[in-house]
């Protein structure tokens, strides 16, 4: 039903060589979006050895953001920091969508730790 219309949506989304860029995820739908964010969601937590982490320290803050914000969210939460950064940051649209979304999710971290800290 709604979870193979939404996978077969993501993969006529992504099948192409590249990723799809941060216009073409904003032309998505709610659902969409959504089926995609969690694509990435499982992509992130499951190869960020290869991609995010370069160094130790990016796996240490991957790590951090990961346990302290990504995990405790509801997707309709993170579409909602998503959708603000990116209206916030037009300038990069044209990136891949997964960068985005991940830059999206650290600065949302870390604010809320600078929140937390004060």
């Amino acid at each position: 039903g709604a979870l193979a219309t939404g996978c077969l949506i993501v993969l006529s989304a992504t099948s192409s060589a590249a990723s799809i860029s941060g216009n073409q995820f904003l032309e998505l739908t709610e659902t969409q979006k959504g089926w995609y964010f969690l694509g990435v969601l499982d992509a992130m937590k499951e190869t960020r050895d290869k991609f995010f982490a370069t160094s130790e320290l990016d796996r240490v803050d991957f790590d951090r953001i990961w346990e302290a914000c990504i995990s405790e969210r509801p997707v309709r939460q993170h579409l909602a920091i998503v959708k603000t950064w990116m209206d916030e940051n037009p300038t990069r649209w044209q990136e891949p969508a997964i960068t985005l979304i991940f830059d999206a999710e650290r600065e949302s971290c870390d604010e809320l730790n600078e929140e937390a800290s004060e």
